[in-house]
């Protein structure tokens, strides 16, 4: 691994913070307030999914099969994925979702799926997710999971600070 014969492609499970000044409070355990990667709103020191790599991945190409997503599909997501670097490796492609701001409580994005995939220098990957509703569904209150409607964005990167390409959809019941 130090001479570059073979390419870490781990990720981190969580987020480090620059300083304990920007977490909440220690006895205030609501989700909402920042404690993880889905609120929190200032820059990180290693972001959620984070890893490091000795070769360079470039994302383009993000298409989804339907621009309206309605009550009971699925919704067809690819991005093309290229080891443009100067060593083989592996990399994984991560999948976010930023839902409408119709309630407070609703993350700014939430991972949906990842995949891991290896690839030689220069060679290109179509890489594909499914999303159904239950991944556009969010506790409304104590007792109701529902669909929220409204406008997504679609997000596809290499961490959740590192987001290489979006899509907008529009999810409806």
């Amino acid at each position: 691994m130090l001479f570059g014969n073979y390419n870490p492609s781990g990720k981190l499970p969580l987020t480090y913070y620059k300083s304990v000044t920007d977490l909440p409070e220690f006895d205030n355990y609501d989700i909402t307030n920042g404690r993880t990667y889905m609120y929190f709103d200032k820059k990180p020191l290693y972001p959620f999914g984070h890893g490091l790599s000795y070769t360079r991945f470039e994302y383009s190409g993000l298409t989804t099969d339907k621009d309206l997503m309605t009550f009971g599909d699925t919704l067809k997501i690819n991005v093309h994925v290229k080891n443009a670097g100067k060593y083989n490796g592996e990399e994984v492609v991560q999948l976010y979702i930023y839902p409408p701001r119709k309630f407070d409580f609703l993350p700014k994005q939430q991972l949906k799926a990842f995949k891991k995939i290896k690839l030689t220098k220069g060679e290109n990957e179509s890489v594909s997710f499914s999303l159904h509703e239950s991944d556009f569904s969010f506790w409304t209150s104590d007792t109701q999971h529902q669909l929220v409607e409204g406008s997504y964005t679609v997000l596809v990167g290499s961490s959740s600070g590192d987001i290489r390409c979006t899509k907008e959809i529009l999810v409806t019941k």
